[in-house]
């Protein structure tokens, strides 16, 4: 039986293969224009709203795009569902998103969609050209709707439990990750940082969140976990020359 020369390129591969295999805790955040890209330092990914509705599109949507591509940052963009019309919805998000990023569908107490909303939607966005991989279905607006399956939608679960609202991580084995719905949660919004900042948490592979999120390099090389966002620098301010001509001085003093 001939052998096979192991080179350093071979353990470089099996070590990179390995650690993507591995299984990690990331933490990351939920963002829209209510938020700076400031207040995003820190994450080791992105999920951006992009549109809402039949009509709104976030307008800073593009400026968290391109931070989190600058940063390599996991990158994910979600609609904000509402009641009725999905099809012009479909539309607005696809429009908005495109085919490259998948979609977070986000279904909520303040849409008030129905559980057809939510099914149809994805149907058609999807018909559209757009990948949907992600359904953010907070627990308690599922138990809303009737406690439906959740399996034949072929999308994967995001739950919003919020157990802190000082944004600690209630752990990996909370109870805000147990299963429903037919279905085990794969990202947890854990809190909303005391109304300023959704919280978010992943537990898995690097394989498993490209496969949720949108990976700016697939290779099996590309770092990870993702270095964090850092938190942008601040310039020193110049000080000008004070202008003879605007002096603040009263001309009240000793000549």
């Amino acid at each position: 039986m001939p052998t096979s020369r192991i080179t350093r390129a071979h353990v470089a591969v099996a070590g990179a293969c390995a650690f993507a295999a591995s299984v990690t805790t990331l933490m990351g955040f939920d963002v829209s224009h209510y938020q700076t890209p400031a207040a995003a330092s820190g994450a080791t990914f992105l999920i951006a709203k992009a549109s809402d509705g039949i009509g709104y599109r976030d307008p800073e949507y593009p400026t968290y795009r391109s931070l989190a591509q600058r940063h390599r940052l996991p990158f994910g963009a979600y609609h904000f569902l509402r009641a009725g019309n999905v099809q012009r919805q479909a539309e607005n998000a696809y429009a908005a998103i495109g085919a490259e990023v998948p979609l977070v569908v986000d279904a909520e107490l303040g849409g008030k969609p129905s559980f057809n909303d939510l099914t149809s939607f994805v149907k058609k966005y999807r018909k559209l050209g757009g990948t949907a991989t992600l359904l953010y279905l907070p627990r308690s607006y599922w138990e809303d709707l009737g406690r439906p399956n959740l399996e034949h939608l072929g999308i994967s679960l995001y739950n919003a439990r919020y157990l802190s609202r000082k944004g600690d991580y209630p752990g990996n084995d909370s109870v805000a990750w147990q299963p429903y719905g037919g279905m085990k949660v794969e990202l947890l919004q854990y809190s909303d940082g005391n109304g300023k900042l959704d919280h978010d948490a992943f537990q898995g592979t690097r394989k498993r969140l490209c496969e949720l999120l949108f990976c700016w390099d697939s290779g099996a090389h590309s770092a990870f976990p993702p270095s964090p966002l850092p938190a942008p620098s601040v310039k020193p301010r110049k000080h000008k020359k004070p202008d003879p001509a605007h002096s603040t001085s009263s001309g009240c003093g000793p000549a």
